[in-house]
């Protein structure tokens, strides 16, 4: 199960709190939990409940990161007043 294929089926949250950190190499709990369940894989092969990411992953959230990074910086500072 690739991230990229479970990606559009995850809660925002959940993505946020990934391409936040997108420089860990392992899942916690919770977070692995979500994406094995987006995944229909609800059961974890580690102890720990814990998914180690592979390299092809972590350049995923990379990209992901980066164009949620681009999003923000394109948004304007000072957006219009609503008029009233």
């Amino acid at each position: 199960m690739s991230l990229e294929e479970t990606w559009d089926k995850l809660d925002q949250p959940t993505r946020r709190w990934i391409t936040t950190n997108r420089g860990c190499a392992v899942l916690p709990r919770t977070v692995a939990g979500a994406v094995r369940r987006a995944a229909g894989h609800p059961e974890s092969d580690s102890q720990h409940g814990q998914m180690e990411l592979t390299p092809e992953d972590l350049r995923f959230i990379a990209r992901k990161s980066d164009e949620a990074a681009g999003q923000q910086l394109a948004a304007p500072l000072n957006p219009p007043l609503p008029q009233g």
